[in-house]
């Protein structure tokens, strides 16, 4: 069977392709509509190119369709999908998230699966929509969610609890006021002078600079209550907060490592009591918006006891769509727990496609040559990579990336420049897979860090060798690890550059500027050639640089 899931009424709406148990593509309504933070009912420019894609229509017998929730029973494609398929499955929004990240972790232990993300969890309480649903909005039933707790064994999710919070709707009828970290992080971002919707990350960024104010611990951590309505009261402290001027200047830096380290401080807890409700696992899956912070994800693999722990990629709601096609697969006895080896499953482009859009009256072309490129990077120059197929997931691993060298600080700098981005991020480092330990304190859960989902100290004798990738005020990097036979190119670019320099690692960051979402179309590559963002550029196996 070949299953379309959908994520709907998102910030991050996509769009998922599973045939006969394999995942095939997952496109990202975002980079084609170029609107980073694009709330879409339904993923339609991706759909409608994932279907031509593919060659699928909706009227296919062999053509069914899962939706994660939350669910706009309104919307004109999901009312034409219903009136052509008859119905279509509904997935809860939070075992969608546990799906993703049990059923491509590969565990095949008893597998703990933690899901946490913001309160604004709508659900459709019913398992499928039909005909009789459409045009019924205000019969719908609301509940709030924002977290779960899962039991991933032989091939089967089930559900242990689930973090409730206050009811809401897709309109906000009456408001979702239950303080879970990841609202609190969003609801930060909007009274922050310097900072918006989205920039939770630079937050995360900016913490190692600042320093512990206990007061201002003590003062923020009694605002975190599972279970009870104080919402209203932190939104009252954060403009309290704002009057004192801890949102801006160096204050905010206190401000960003006080609330960094209640977060890490509130998870630890909760999963040690987690771990001792439910003994017994040595592994966990994460998965749910909250886990893009990465610095929580590395005290969550030193601190506790698990083996291994796993952060799926596609951790936010970009994954509900791919949570839905998997549990209905599951569901008609085609999906296994597998290893996910890569996740280049957004949209690719022929080298003959790729060469019409090349004015070779601007361009040169060259056969693609690794230890050329090695060479150019070595010469202080920003490469550009559009290869193959996208990534899915926020994080550029290889396919749509700009590549430097890290050996030089004022590297940070002047990429910040030419991208137009923020110089709070550090930039992250991709490395070999055969001296990850080498550059890094990484024993354990080297496979989340393929998909660079969680940090790593780095070795006190490679600090001042790539300090263009390394978070200066901790000694952390956000590292990508590279295999010969999963990112073959990569990979032999890092080698020609160690070969040549002594060091396996490159700085890696997305083929973006600033606000925009990770390119999708050569194009959108070639217009950044022309507007100097990048120096030199690959597109799938050719070379291009300006005459």
């Amino acid at each position: 069977m070949k299953i379309i899931g959908l994520s709907s009424f998102s910030h991050d709406a996509t769009v998922t392709l599973i045939e006969d148990g394999k995942i095939k593509a997952c496109y990202s309504d975002q980079r084609f509509t170029r609107d980073k933070y694009n709330l879409a009912p339904i993923p339609s420019m991706s759909l409608k190119a994932l279907m031509e894609d593919y060659n699928l229509t909706p009227t296919r017998a062999d053509v069914i369709f899962a939706l994660g929730n939350p669910v706009y029973t309104n919307d004109s494609l999901i009312k034409e999908i219903v009136n052509v398929k008859s119905e279509a499955s509904v997935y809860d929004h939070h075992e969608c998230h546990a799906a993703t990240a049990y059923y491509t972790s590969g565990f095949k232990e008893k597998t703990l699966v933690f899901t946490l993300d913001s309160t604004s969890s709508t659900n459709w309480v019913k398992d499928k929509i039909t005909k009789d649903d459409l045009d019924t909005f205000d019969k719908q039933t609301f509940k709030s969610v924002y977290g779960g707790i899962f039991s991933g064994e032989n091939n089967q999710l089930t559900k242990l609890e689930e973090f409730k919070g206050a009811p809401t709707n897709l309109f906000h009828y009456y408001g979702n006021s239950i303080n879970c970290l990841v609202t609190m992080w969003q609801k930060i971002t909007m009274v922050g002078y310097e900072f918006k919707f989205g920039d939770e990350g630079k937050i995360m960024g900016l913490a190692p600079q600042g320093k512990l104010n206990k007061k201002l611990y003590n003062r923020l951590i009694q605002y975190i209550k599972w279970d009870s309505i104080i919402a209203s009261a932190f939104n009252h402290e954060l403009q309290i907060l704002k009057s004192e001027g801890w949102f801006e200047g160096e204050q905010m830096k206190d401000f960003a490592y006080t609330w960094q380290k209640v977060t890490e401080d509130t998870i630890l807890k909760l999963l040690q009591s987690i771990i001792k409700k439910y003994p017994g696992y040595t592994k966990i899956a994460l998965a749910g918006g909250f886990f893009a912070n990465v610095k929580v994800n590395q005290k969550i693999n030193e601190y506790l006891p698990f083996d291994e722990i796993y952060v799926v990629p596609c951790m936010g709601d970009n994954g509900i769509g791919l949570g839905a096609a998997i549990l209905k697969s599951v569901e008609i006895g085609e999906f296994k727990n597998n290893r996910w080896d890569n996740v280049f499953l957004g949209k690719g482009y022929s080298n003959e496609e790729v060469f019409d859009e090349i004015d070779l009256n601007i361009f040169t072309i060259k056969p693609l040559d690794p230890s050329y490129i090695a060479e150019k990077l070595i010469e202080g120059k920003l490469i550009g990579l559009f290869r193959g197929r996208s990534e899915y997931g926020p994080r550029a691993l290889g396919n749509r990336t700009i590549l430097c060298d890290p050996r030089k600080k004022e590297n940070h700098e002047y990429i910040n420049k030419k991208l137009k981005r923020n110089e709070i991020m550090p930039f992250a480092p991709i490395i070999m897979s055969e001296h990850i330990s080498d550059v890094c304190y990484a024993y354990k859960s080297l496979r989340a860090a393929e998909f660079m989902t969680l940090c790593f100290t780095v070795k006190e004798h490679w600090i001042d060798r790539i300090p263009a990738v390394i978070q200066n005020d901790d000694a952390t990097c956000r590292a990508q690890i590279i295999f010969k036979d999963r990112n073959r190119f990569c990979w032999e670019v890092l080698e020609q550059f160690y070969t040549l320099t002594g060091v396996p690692v490159l700085l890696n960051t997305s083929f973006n500027s600033h606000g925009e979402p990770i390119i999708n179309h050569p194009s959108h590559a070639l217009n950044h050639f022309k507007n100097d963002i990048i120096d030199v550029l690959v597109l799938n196996n050719m070379i291009i640089e300006k005459k």
